[in-house]
């Protein structure tokens, strides 16, 4: 019997509640328990025991391909001809693997095109063969070993067939590439991509090269132009090989038999409007490091150092792919003799004997002739002066040196003058290329001229101020705290006693400083009371840290505070380095932006005007007897004991006349098998001051403490060769009609600017002149033939006048000559020492000498620079340039190899290249040279319109995209007493004066070399991404498509 829910109490009702609740939700739990039972046991009826399968009653095929779709088309494919039309002919070479490359094809006669197709088409894989028949790609190039690859204008391909397996049910039908439908049973064919296996994409990228590059407004300007291949001469039997008819239709390639066995293809490049798909444009560039790579194979891996592609490299190379060649100089081989050196010494000549003929070089070789310079009592060669240049000789040959006398002597022509350089294509090998190709060094832009001598002075940082009133002030010094690495210079006084009032360090610098101060300590103060060349001086006896009612003042010291680069010391509470700040300054010689024609390339022997007077007061004479080379005559023997290691400027002393000698030895252990003990042994590794006044055979005792030995056996060394003191020669600068300067110290060089020819000599005791060996240290510029060069005495070890006296004397002497120099009169000047030019360079080209192209400034000019801080002058960072890689360096190495050898593949690299050559501010590296238009050099109108055929040469590298030139507001003359009381020395007082302070118009140099990459259309019209400052190393990084 139920029980009414009215009548439950409250608790109950609670319970009722949750048993039916439970109740339910229990049942649906059952139920679904026993659905899921059922549908177990009909699952396992369905299960084959024996494959584990799900077989269907109705014998229904296995439902595990039943979701895979039925393939429509069969799975093979058949390598089939294209046909354009299906009852047509087929298309040749599309059966097989080809590559198709796409160009940007000109109607007729536009921008010199023969061929009458227009074409903007892109690579595409699906219209290959369809743009094949309709031209707008072609196969042909020369695919050789090292250009096995492709570029983006190419593909791979070949035709393929397939059929169509489909039962045109609805649930497989065959489609073709336009999306019709295939009947069953037919066969279509289609272009497919080759195997990247057998062609893989080239490391290099394709680009168009402009040598005028500018941007206006992010468009590339209209004037910018591209180089264009407009034709390419080859020998006959390449010119008949089919893979280049398309070439010669489009009227690049040309026929030239006289090429037959030349290993290159001259080549005319011209300058086109841009268009990065043209046949004529297109160069595979590829950038390249060199250093250490890892290679590894099988279960080894090696190290060593090669070139690696690099994008950001500077290692270029150039390829034309057509012809599988890469662009490279061809030189007109005058043959003239550049340098040469010694291979066997022979003995039996005679010091001196000139107009020797240099024979057995090469059977086109002639008039090369040679002054012997010997060494050694025996006669043998020491050294070959170059007195005839010659033609037809080759770098690498060798031959005899015939002598009056002498035999055996043997010669290498290390490198040679060559002229009228030409472009050209170099195919390249088919084995083992080992980079040949790479020809050029890409420089990206270079700040190098940044630095500035620093125009803060120390008493910039002592303040002096008074304190009290009027009738009662006091005065006081406070430096202020430094940041660290704060560069300053000594104060700019100009006056024995400087009084310390509000203005004291006023003085403007208008003079390089010889040494800069850094400060090393963060907050350091300077000595407020002292000076480096000034003491504190006070009139009322105050010390120097009172106040003080009488102003300080700072009097001179009378011996001037010598410093040394290196040295550090306190200043105060600071650590001051000392410096010499000239080593980050660095300029190019005001004449190198001028026709520098006239570098002198060999002299004439017998016209070198060597016997001066006897008691002459302009030269000083050799010392004599200076060592030149040492052994090792009695080892130190037993000793009770030693210690072993290098020992720096050790002393002797003579058994002769000969004073001040010093070598360094090396002091190391050696077993001694009679006594068995270990002995010092010495070894001379140099000599660090030849002395003087020595002879051959002098025995030379060291003191054995001063090399860490303990006994009193005491090591001496032999003289064996001693030779006289050497100078440096360099001529004093000419004007224009050959004038002596007669203040070569002070007038400005663009007054006399045929000068620097330098040699190193000697003067005998009967003031006899030579130049030792063929040491030819400066070429110089702006030499005649037949023109006297007169030479100045100058310290091998400073570079300064011997004396002042030495000097005043020269001043004087030609002064005194009232009439000009006619070529090698040796009348005109007999007291003093000439040299006169052979030859001197025209058009010729090395890797040692300036390129005799002119980079635009008119010779009449005035460059100067002025590397103080707070100058006005303006250097703009050099432009992007192809630098030619291939010529010979002093070095006798590539350009390229010597940049691989240091290691040199950066901006870093390429600046420390110049700034580690240098003569005082002058850089030493003038002769790198680059792809430009001589006709954008300098000039004041910024502009980079060139046209058609714009010459384009291998000029001098260009230091500044623009610059403002220098000028004097006075002369030096002007004040030279002066500046010699006010305490400077000769050279301070030089440039105290002589710095210029006037800024000349800006001169521009629109040469700008960029690659544009291949695929940039309507180039003119583009927005163009492009970064100039973006300090990247590779010339494809900073410009793309906007």
């Amino acid at each position: 019997m139920s029980t009414p829910t009215n009548s439950l109490s409250t608790k109950e009702k609670k319970i009722y509640n949750v048993v039916r609740r439970t109740s339910k939700y229990t049942l649906i739990i059952l139920v679904i328990i026993v659905i899921a039972i059922l549908l177990t046991r009909i699952i396992k009826k369905l299960v084959n025991e024996n494959n584990n399968k799900i077989i269907k009653k109705s014998g229904v095929k296995s439902t595990d391909s039943y979701y895979t779709p039925v393939p429509s088309w069969g799975t093979s494919a058949a390598a089939d001809y294209y046909y354009p039309e299906k009852n047509g002919f087929p298309v040749p070479g599309t059966k097989g693997c080809q590559v198709y490359t796409y160009e940007n094809i000109y109607a007729e006669n536009e921008f010199g095109s023969v061929l009458d197709v227009v074409s903007d088409s892109k690579p595409n894989v699906n219209t290959v063969f369809e743009d094949y028949v309709n031209g707008l790609n072609h196969t042909g190039g020369l695919i050789g070993l090292k250009l096995g690859c492709l570029t983006q204008d190419q593909i791979y391909a070949q035709n393929i067939t397939r059929k169509c397996n489909s039962s045109n049910s609805k649930y497989t039908v065959c489609y073709d590439s336009q999306g019709s439908v295939t009947a069953s049973g037919a066969s279509i064919s289609f272009p497919v991509e080759c195997s990247s296996e057998e062609l893989p994409i080239c490391a290099g990228r394709l680009g168009s090269i402009s040598l005028n590059f500018e941007i206006e407004d992010k468009k590339i300007n209209q004037q910018t132009r591209c180089l264009g291949v407009s034709t390419i001469k080859v020998p006959s039997k390449l010119f008949k090989d089919s893979r280049l008819d398309y070439y010669k239709e489009d009227g690049i390639i040309e026929e030239d038999d006289s090429l037959k066995g030349k290993n290159y293809y001259p080549v005319t490049l011209v300058s086109d409007i841009c268009n990065t798909r043209s046949s004529k444009q297109k160069f595979l560039i590829t950038n390249y490091r060199f250093g250490v790579t890892q290679e590894t194979g099988g279960d080894t891996s090696k190290t060593g150092e090669t070139f690696s592609v690099d994008n950001e490299g500077i290692h270029t190379s150039i390829i034309y792919k057509p012809l599988n060649a890469y662009l490279d100089m061809e030189f007109s081989n005058t043959g003239g003799i550049a340098s040469l050196g010694i291979g066997v010494s022979g003995t039996g000549y005679s010091n001196g004997e000139r107009d020797i003929t240099l024979f057995g070089s090469h059977p086109d070789a002639k008039d090369g002739r040679v002054t012997v310079v010997t060494e050694g009592s025996n006669g043998a060669v020491g050294s070959l002066i170059i007195s005839e240049l010659g033609e037809g000789y080759q770098q690498g040959v060798s031959g005899f040196v015939n002598g009056t006398k002498g035999t055996s002597a043997t010669f290498v022509i290390t490198s040679v003058y060559k002229t009228n350089p030409q472009f050209v294509l170099r195919p390249l090998p088919n084995s083992n290329p080992n980079f040949v190709d790479i020809k050029w060094l890409y420089f990206p832009s270079l700040d190098l001229s940044s630095a500035r001598f620093p125009a803060q002075q120390r008493c910039n940082f002592i303040n002096p101020f008074s304190e009290g009133k009027k009738k009662d002030k006091r005065y006081s010094l406070l430096s202020s705290p430094l940041e660290q690495d704060t560069i300053f210079t000594e104060s700019n006084f100009n006056k024995d006693i400087v009084g310390i009032g509000s203005g004291y360090c006023s003085e403007v610098r208008n003079f390089y400083p010889e040494l800069t101060f850094r400060n090393l300590t963060q907050g350091g103060r300077l000595n407020p009371f002292n000076d480096y060349q000034y003491n504190v001086l006070s009139n009322r006896g105050n010390q120097a840290g009172q106040k003080n009612i009488h102003p300080f003042e700072l009097r001179r010291k009378d011996t001037r505070t010598n410093f040394s680069p290196g040295n550090t010391f306190r200043d105060g509470t600071a650590e001051i380095l000392v410096e010499d700040f000239s080593k980050n300054i660095c300029q190019f010689p005001s004449e190198y932006f001028k026709d520098t024609r006239g570098a002198v390339l060999s002299i004439s022997p017998n016209q070198i005007f060597k016997t001066i007077p006897k008691y002459n007061p302009i030269y000083k004479q050799s010392t004599t007897g200076l060592i030149s080379s040492v052994s090792v005559n009695v080892q130190p023997g037993n000793q009770q004991g030693f210690l072993t290691g290098s020992y720096q400027g050790v002393s002797v002393t003579s058994s002769g006349d000969g004073t001040s000698a010093a070598f360094n030895i090396e002091v190391s252990a050696k077993f001694n098998s009679r006594n068995f003990q270990l002995v010092p042994e010495i070894k001379v590794t140099g000599i660090t001051n030849q002395g003087g006044n020595y002879q051959p055979e002098d025995i030379l005792t060291i003191f054995p403490p001063d090399i860490g030995l303990c006994s009193k056996q005491y090591p001496k060394l032999k003289v064996e060769k001693t030779e006289l003191e050497k100078f440096i020669f360099t001529s004093i600068p000419m004007n224009s009609i050959y004038n002596l300067d007669p203040d070569p110290e002070f007038t400005p060089r663009n007054d006399y600017p045929n000068r620097d020819f330098t040699v190193a000599g000697t003067i005998d005791s009967n003031n006899n002149f030579e130049i030792f060996q063929d040491l030819i240290l400066d070429r110089g510029f702006g030499m005649t033939p037949g023109y006297t060069m007169w030479m100045i005495q100058l310290d091998i070890n400073s570079g300064g006048f011997i004396s002042q006296e030495n000097y005043n004397n020269l001043k004087n002497y030609i002064k005194s000559i009232k009439y000009l120099n006619p070529r090698y009169n040796r009348k005109c000047y007999p007291a003093l020492i000439g040299i006169v030019p052979d030859s001197v360079q025209e058009n010729e080209y090395s890797g040692s000498i300036q390129a005799p192209v002119t980079l635009g400034v008119s010779q009449n000019k005035t460059v100067e620079f002025n590397f103080l801080q707070d100058s006005k002058m303006k250097l703009n960072p050099s432009p992007q340039q192809m630098i030619y890689g291939g010529q010979i360096t002093i070095g006798n190495v590539t350009l390229t190899e010597e940049f691989a050898g240091l290691n040199i593949n950066d901006v870093k690299g390429i600046t420390n290249y110049f700034l580690s050559q240098k003569s005082k501010f002058d850089t030493d590296v003038v002769y790198l040279k680059s792809l430009q238009y001589p006709s954008l050099g300098y000039s004041e109108t910024d502009d980079n319109q060139v046209n058609t055929n714009t010459p384009i040469v291998l000029g001098k590298f260009i230091p500044y995209s623009s610059f403002t030139p220098m000028t004097r507001s006075r002369r030096r003359e002007r004040g030279i007493d002066f500046a010699s009381n006010i305490g400077f020395n000769d050279v301070q007082a030089e440039e105290f004066l002589g710095l210029p302070e006037i800024t000349e118009p800006f001169q521009y140099n629109n040469n700008y070399t960029q690659i544009i990459p291949y695929g940039l259309d309507e180039v003119y019209n583009t927005d163009i991404k492009y970064n100039k400052e973006s300090g990247s190393n590779n010339p494809y990084n900073n410009i793309s498509q906007g």
